[in-house]
């Protein structure tokens, strides 16, 4: 790579990049890093589990000469690492990769409205995810959402969520916002006791 494209002077040359796989095109001005590497490698897994193909939406996905941080929905923190993936209503079917967790700047993922299952399989490891919505999906159930301890937001209404709501959910210490409203839950509402930061509690339209 080259600062300015190409080497224009013998005292700026160009520089070869630690990998060989991301210096794909001639004119490049900076090496991507391995992480983005990896990042856009999970990007393409969510694209393939949702059908991707029939999106509503999907302006730069899969494209070879597009940064990831252009891709329909999806923003960076620094032009760097995947912060958001907001992909509302946008017709995502089937279940999103457990890898979507391991991308470590996400803060918000957003995947409501869309006709998707959805699993919390390996969110432990979404060590910065704040805000989850998933209201108006095919989610049925919520086991394993207790291990997403950075968790403030979270939308699960117009779903189809049976039984009792987990004693997990008292793990997510930094929870303020929790709605589960139109679903099928019974049983008596928790005590929320541990989570003090709660300030939004939407329960409505259940058998609670």
């Amino acid at each position: 790579f080259n600062k300015n494209g190409r080497q224009i002077e013998v005292t700026n040359p160009c520089i070869r990049c630690t990998d060989e796989r991301e210096t794909k095109y001639m004119g490049t001005t900076s090496c991507v890093s391995s992480q983005k590497v990896r990042e856009r490698t999970i990007l393409e897994l969510l694209f393939r589990d949702t059908g991707g193909e029939e999106w509503k939406k999907k302006d730069g996905w899969l494209e070879e000469n597009v940064d990831i941080c252009e891709w329909h929905g999806i923003s960076c923190k620094a032009d760097e690492t995947v912060e958001s993936i907001m992909l509302g209503a946008n017709n995502l079917r089937g279940r999103p990769p457990r890898e979507i967790f391991e991308l470590p700047g996400l803060q918000f993922l957003w995947l409501h409205s869309n006709p998707m299952d959805f699993s919390f399989d390996n969110i432990d490891q979404a060590t910065s995810l704040t805000s989850l919505l998933l209201d108006a999906t095919h989610i049925r159930s919520i086991k394993g959402i207790g291990r997403a301890l950075v968790l403030s937001d979270i939308d699960l209404r117009f779903n189809s969520l049976t039984g009792t709501l987990p004693d997990e959910l008292r793990e997510l210490r930094e929870l303020q916002s929790f709605s589960a409203a139109h679903n099928l839950l019974t049983g008596t509402i928790p005590t929320f006791a541990n989570n003090r930061r709660l300030s939004s509690l939407r329960l409505g339209s259940n058998f609670l």
